[in-house]
């Protein structure tokens, strides 16, 4: 006999988090992508000739079904939220979504508002008083919103449908009892991307210094707290960092910090 029954709403947005890569079953050629313990954003800017962030969100909302927990809440709450779209070579690559508490404040993450079209990862390994966790990892149900936006966002950019797996990571960094969220969900188009031949120009080197491009040490200690200087339109045009925002995307409300 057939249960009819229909699945829990938020059972079949929730992904199942693993603290080890092996439970995932993710290819060989994902791997590396997925416990890459340095800042992702250099290894993008690694791989790919050009660059870019682009924000699609940032403001208030609620925390997804399977957020809430790590950052200590004890149900679906109001988070500041965060998402971009990060673009190697014009394509997207990766979605990210970010969250804090409600109840977090500047002292905590002071750049964190004023972050605007930089990307995350270019503020990481730089604080000493960040400390990260360990990451885990998950298969993203279809229903999973991280899956929904990103294929809203991408349009028709990049092509995925429910039956095609997405791999996703994610960690939580504490800074002066602060807790941040973040998660990287990595799309069909990281599967395309190689080691670049691209010589880094002197001011990428400044944005994104050899220490931030070394893979960090397992419990190592990246940080969030300094901002990479500003880059002109030319520099910007010239491979290592271009960024582009949509300030209000369909399925966000337009609300702000």
């Amino acid at each position: 006999m057939v249960n009819s029954k229909p699945a829990n709403k938020h059972a079949l947005r929730i992904a199942r988090w693993h603290n080890h890569i092996n439970h995932v079953q993710a290819p060989k050629h994902l791997r590396h992508w997925l416990t890459e313990s340095g800042s992702l954003t250099a290894k993008l800017i690694a791989h790919s000739a050009s660059f870019q962030v682009q924000r699609t969100y940032q403001g208030h909302g609620d925390s997804w079904a399977d957020e809430y927990a790590p950052l200590g809440l004890h149900r679906v709450s109001k988070v500041h939220a965060r998402e971009v779209l990060l673009r190697c070579d014009n394509v997207p690559t990766v979605y990210a979504h970010t969250v804090l508490p409600l109840n977090a404040n500047s002292n905590q993450w002071p750049l964190f508002k004023r972050l605007g079209n930089k990307s995350l990862g270019s503020t990481l390994f730089q604080d000493p008083q960040v400390k990260r966790g360990n990451l885990q990892f998950a298969r993203l149900p279809p229903r999973h919103p991280a899956r929904q936006r990103a294929r809203l966002l991408s349009g028709h950019e990049i092509q995925f449908d429910d039956n095609h797996t997405l791999f996703a990571r994610r960690s939580l960094f504490f800074r002066r009892g602060g807790v941040m969220l973040v998660m990287e969900l990595f799309l069909p188009g990281i599967e395309e991307l190689r080691p670049s031949s691209t010589v880094l120009s002197p001011a990428c080197a400044r944005d994104y210094p050899q220490s931030s491009l070394r893979h960090s040490r397992a419990g190592g200690n990246p940080g969030l707290g300094v901002t990479p200087r500003k880059r002109s339109s030319r520099q910007a045009a010239n491979g290592c960092l271009a960024t582009r925002e949509v300030t209000h995307p369909p399925g966000f409300p337009p609300t702000r910090e």
